[in-house]
C-alpha cells in the first residue's frame, strides 16, 4: 500500500506541467506561461526573432522546438550564450537563461571563453567580437603555461569584478597575467562532488564493516584471532583466516561461500581507494545509462561508470581542450607542408596515446581536430541531476544517523533541502524549486511513513 503512494504521486508528477525551457522562454517573450496554446508558442516565437534581429542561432527547427513547436527540445549552453548575446541581455539576467532557463550552472568564470561572454555581455559587445578576443588568448598562451587546479572561484571573480570595466586590450592582458587560472571549470562544484563520493564511500565502508563483523560471529574467527597472525592488522588477518584452503575452513567451520563473502567484505570494509563502480551501484542501483535522453524522465538518470569517472576527470579533460584549442590556434598560421612544432607533436603523442604519428602540421591539424571532436562529448559540466541524487544519500544517511531510526516526514524532507540548497548556492545552481519535476520526485522520496531511495524513485518511474 505504502508503495502504491510512492508510485501514484510519481506518476501525478510525471504527468505534471513543470519548468522547461519553452516555459521560460515564452514568459520572457512578455506572454502567460500558464495554459501556453499552440498561437501563443507561435506568437512567443516570432517575438524572439524580432527581439534577436532574427539572427540564425541555429536551424529554424531546432530554435522551433526549443519554444515546443512540434516537440521540444532544451537548447544547449553554448546556443543560449549565444541568444543572450542577441536578446543584448545585461549579465544578471542573462545568468537568469542558463540557471532558471535550462537549470545549468551560471557563467564558469575559470573558462576563459565564458569570463568572456560575461565581460562582453557586460560590456555591450558582440557574441562574434567575444570569440575573436577567445581566439586571441588561445594564441597568446605560453606553450608551457601550467594551469593551476587549485585556484579559488572566488578569488577570481573578485578580481574579475574589479577589472570588468576595462577596455578590451587592456581586460585581455589581465587575462594574460592569470592564464593559470583558467582551467576550464569549477573547483568549488568538483570540491563538492569529490566529498559527497568521500561521504557515499564511508557510509558503504561502515555498513559493510558492521556486515562483516556478523558474518565474523558466526564463525571462530575471534579465538583464532587471540592465537594467530598476532601483529598485523585486522584485513590481513582476516584474509589469512579465510584464506589457508578447505582443511583450514573445515576446522573453523567456515564454508567456502561464507569465506568468499567475508573476503569480498574485508576487502571493501578496509579499502581506502575511492571507487566509482561501488557509488554507482550504492546511489543509481545499477548502471543502465539513460543519460541521453530527451523529455522529461530525461533528468532522472542511472548513469554509467564511464559517466562518472568522465566527471571526476573534469580537470585533465578541460586541460586536454584547453591546450588542443592552443595548438590549433598555432597551426592556423602554419602552412600544412611545414614541420609541425616539437610541442604540438609531444601534445599529439600524449593526447591520442602514441597514434598522432605526425611530422607536418597539416597532419597534425587533422589529428588534433579528429581528437577535439571525439573527446568534447567527454568533457563535461557537473549540472544539479548530477548533485542531487547525492545530496538526497547523503542527507537520507545523515538523518537516519543522527536520529536513530525515529522519523518525522517533515523534519526529513527540510533535512534535504536545506543540504540541496547549500549545495546549489555553492554551486551557482538553482535551489530545490516546485518549479522543477526533479525536485518534486526527490521530495517525494519522503513519504508519510519512511523514505525511499533514488534508486527506487528510479524503479518506480
Amino acid at each position: 500500500m505504502k508503495n502504491q503512494e510512492f508510485r501514484q504521486s510519481l506518476k501525478e508528477i510525471m504527468q505534471g506541467k513543470f519548468m522547461q525551457f519553452d516555459t521560460f522562454i515564452i514568459e520572457k517573450m512578455g506572454f502567460d506561461g500558464a495554459g501556453i496554446d499552440k498561437d501563443t508558442r507561435y506568437q512567443a516565437f516570432h517575438e524572439f526573432r524580432r527581439r534577436t534581429k532574427r539572427r540564425e542561432i541555429a536551424t529554424m527547427p531546432t530554435m522551433r522546438r526549443w519554444f515546443g513547436i512540434g516537440e521540444y527540445h532544451r537548447p544547449h549552453r553554448e546556443h543560449v550564450m549565444e541568444m543572450c548575446f542577441a536578446l543584448e541581455l545585461e549579465p544578471e539576467e542573462a545568468s537568469e537563461y542558463l540557471i532558471c532557463g535550462i537549470a545549468e550552472p551560471s557563467f564558469q568564470v575559470n573558462d576563459y571563453q565564458e569570463i568572456l561572454f560575461l565581460y562582453g555581455l557586460g560590456r555591450h559587445l558582440s557574441y562574434e567580437t567575444c570569440l575573436q578576443m577567445a581566439a586571441l588568448f588561445e594564441r597568446g598562451l605560453q606553450e608551457n603555461v601550467s594551469l593551476s587546479h587549485t585556484r579559488s572561484t572566488k578569488e577570481l571573480i573578485a578580481s574579475f569584478e574589479m577589472n570588468k570595466t576595462l577596455e578590451k586590450e587592456e581586460f585581455l592582458l589581465w587575462m594574460f597575467d592569470r592564464a593559470e587560472w583558467f582551467k576550464g571549470y569549477s573547483k568549488t562544484t568538483l570540491n563538492y562532488l569529490e566529498q559527497f563520493r568521500r561521504s557515499i564511500l564511508e557510509n558503504v565502508r561502515k555498513e559493510a564493516k558492521a556486515r562483516l563483523g556478523l558474518l565474523l560471529q558466526e564463525t571462530e574467527y575471534k579465538t583464532w584471532r587471540k592465537t594467530h597472525s598476532q601483529g598485523v592488522d585486522e584485513q590481513e588477518a582476516i584474509r589469512r583466516f579465510v584464506g589457508n584452503g578447505r582443511i583450514h575452513r573445515k576446522k573453523y567451520h567456515v564454508s567456502e561461500h561464507m569465506g568468499k563473502n567475508i573476503q569480498e567484505l574485508a576487502q571493501f570494509a578496509f579499502s581506502t581507494r575511492d571507487t566509482n563502480s561501488c557509488m554507482l551501484s550504492e546511489v543509481y542501483g545499477d548502471s543502465r545509462d539513460n543519460s541521453n535522453q530527451e523529455g522529461p524522465a530525461a533528468q532522472f538518470r542511472r548513469v554509467t561508470g564511464k559517466y562518472l569517472s568522465d566527471l571526476f576527470h573534469i580537470p585533465e579533460k578541460k586541460e586536454q581542450a584547453i591546450r588542443t584549442s592552443q595548438a590549433l590556434r598555432a597551426l592556423e598560421s602554419i602552412s600544412d607542408s611545414t614541420l609541425c612544432p616539437d610541442w604540438i607533436c609531444q601534445l599529439g603523442q600524449e593526447y591520442t596515446r602514441g597514434k598522432g604519428d605526425f611530422t607536418t602540421a597539416g597532419q597534425a591539424r587533422k589529428t588534433l581536430e579528429d581528437f577535439q571532436k571525439k573527446e568534447k562529448r567527454r568533457c563535461l559540466l557537473i549540472q544539479r541531476s548530477d548533485l542531487l541524487p547525492l545530496v538526497l544519500y547523503i542527507a537520507q544517511k545523515q538523518y537516519e544517523e543522527e536520529h536513530k531510526g525515529a522519523y518525522c516526514q517533515e523534519e526529513a524532507r527540510t533535512y534535504f533541502r536545506n543540504l540541496a540548497d547549500a549545495t546549489m548556492n555553492a554551486c551557482n545552481m538553482a535551489v530545490i524549486s516546485e518549479n522543477y519535476q526533479l525536485d518534486m520526485a526527490l521530495l517525494q522520496c519522503f513519504q508519510k511513513e519512511e523514505m525511499y531511495s533514488y534508486p527506487e524513485l528510479l524503479d518506480f518511474m
